[in-house]
């Protein structure tokens, strides 16, 4: 049994032999689907059709497809659209802290597995997926750029090609505050593009990769920065999203 299903799939085999689990519970599972049925259920995964429009924001019921939440209907974000594959909350928070902070890279396939999903489901047309960047000392500690890592994985299934150093964060930031206000003036001015780089994302629509969309504060200091250098325009992408507006 085992030889046949390693002449068959080499991952079934290593599948035999060592069971995936679930990214939370640690359950083994019978297929590699990140979550075993239990967490999934716990997961509120986002729906196309009860969000902003514009920001993604979550909404509590189904609205269509053409609204927008207060905030975007005030003064709409300089990128054209934000999505996230779910809510950022007490049961998702683990899985995000575990893969920022906790050298947990093996969630990637999973998580872009999800992201792909979202980014089809949009009809987006990317031309180019750019991270958004750590600041070089915050690198050097972790070790990785947790957005980076999705890109490179995301290539495969989307098929777009990617620019890791376009994109830099030459100022360190404080930790964001808790209005609106705060959050953004602690990322004004944090991100650049060097002028030799600008031929790369002019004309071009690009894919703004994150790993949680919370104020949308970076990802619009960061849109700003990449129309300002020639961009047609941004989409966003996370894998979590928080439920709240800041004020």
């Amino acid at each position: 049994m085992l030889l046949k299903a390693l002449k068959s799939s080499p991952r079934r085999f290593f599948d035999l032999i060592i069971p995936p689990q679930c990214l939370l519970c640690y359950t083994y599972l019978f297929e590699e689907d990140g979550l075993c049925a239990d967490c999934w259920k716990k997961m509120t995964f986002l729906s196309s059709e009860a969000i902003c429009k514009c920001c993604g924001y979550p909404f509590d019921y189904t609205v269509g497809i053409e609204i927008l939440c207060g905030k975007c209907a005030r003064q709409k974000p300089s990128f054209h659209q934000a999505r996230s594959v779910f809510v950022y909350d007490d049961n998702c928070r683990e899985l995000i802290l575990r893969f920022k902070h906790g050298d947990a890279v093996y969630m990637v396939p999973t998580f872009t597995n999800w992201l792909s999903r979202v980014y089809k489901e949009s009809k987006w047309e990317a031309d180019l997926m750019i991270p958004v960047p750590l600041h070089w000392s915050r690198l050097l500690y972790r070790h990785y750029n947790q957005s980076a890592l999705l890109i490179r994985r995301l290539k495969k299934s989307i098929g777009l090609p990617y620019a890791m150093n376009i994109l830099v964060r030459h100022r360190r930031t404080p930790s964001q505050g808790q209005t609106l206000t705060n959050r953004f003036q602690n990322v004004k001015g944090a991100f650049m593009i060097k002028s030799k780089h600008t031929s790369i994302v002019a004309g071009k629509s690009i894919l703004l990769v994150d790993d949680v969309y919370t104020s949308g504060a970076t990802l619009t200091t960061c849109a700003d920065v990449l129309l300002k250098a020639g961009a047609k325009n941004i989409f966003a992408l996370s894998l979590a999203r928080v439920e709240k507006h800041f004020k």
